[in-house]
């Protein structure tokens, strides 16, 4: 692939990706009782489904992860498996702004943020581990 080519290509990722995380945080910040419209959650799953997709696709390895735990959360919250407490709504919030850094890191750089240490945190506080995932 030529360097223009490739360039195409991550401009059109960073549009498209930087839309869905300006997506989600307009969507989470609707949030107003314990109980999350279905819709705007299943809004919010297929978001972060195609962020980890996206992400995946152009290499960012720990962006598509930490994408890919935030569709595990949503998913469970779909299932009843997990409750959407206050203290869910912080750390879901706090992992959409870490996308948001990571993909403004690749805008001005061309390289994601590690995010393996908020990816650890966040799997702590919620149980869920990625690994475990299928």
């Amino acid at each position: 692939m030529d360097e223009n080519t490739k360039n195409e290509f991550i401009t059109l990722f960073l549009q498209t990706s930087q839309g869905n995380v300006s997506s989600m945080k307009a969507l989470i910040a609707k949030k107003q009782s314990d109980k999350p419209d279905p819709d705007i959650l299943s809004v919010l799953y297929r978001l972060a489904h195609s962020l980890k997709g996206e992400c995946s696709a152009m290499g960012f390895v720990t962006t598509a992860k930490n994408s890919h735990l935030l569709e595990v959360v949503f998913k469970k919250i779909i299932n009843n498996e997990l409750l959407f407490t206050p203290e869910l709504v912080v750390d879901i919030s706090e992992s959409i702004n870490q996308l948001e850094y990571s993909l403004n890191h690749i805008a001005s750089s061309g390289s994601e943020i590690d995010l393996t240490n908020h990816i650890s945190q966040f799997e702590q506080r919620t149980g869920i581990r990625l690994s475990d995932v299928r």
